[in-house]
């Protein structure tokens, strides 16, 4: 018998309500992240682990991380 189409309905609404939960909690971090990163409470690459850390790595542009990773490395 196939599921009924108000649950399955409730059941998508309620998984897009924790997508946004999750979205909102990441721009929560990545400015909390950014915020130390201004006012040198973290260094750059301390603010790349974080982000890579909490799973917010992949908002970031593949290529422009490799570039800040291997400036980061220079600096070292």
């Amino acid at each position: 018998m196939p599921p009924d189409q108000n649950i399955v309905r409730e059941l998508v609404l309620a998984e897009l309500r924790c997508a946004h939960l999750r979205a909102k909690s990441a721009g929560i971090e990545i400015e909390f992240i950014g915020t130390a990163l201004r006012h040198g409470l973290i260094s750059p690459e301390d603010a790349l682990l974080s982000l890579e850390g909490q799973g917010w790595y992949g908002f970031l542009d593949p290529l422009v991380i490799s570039r800040l990773r291997a400036a980061c490395r220079a600096d070292a």
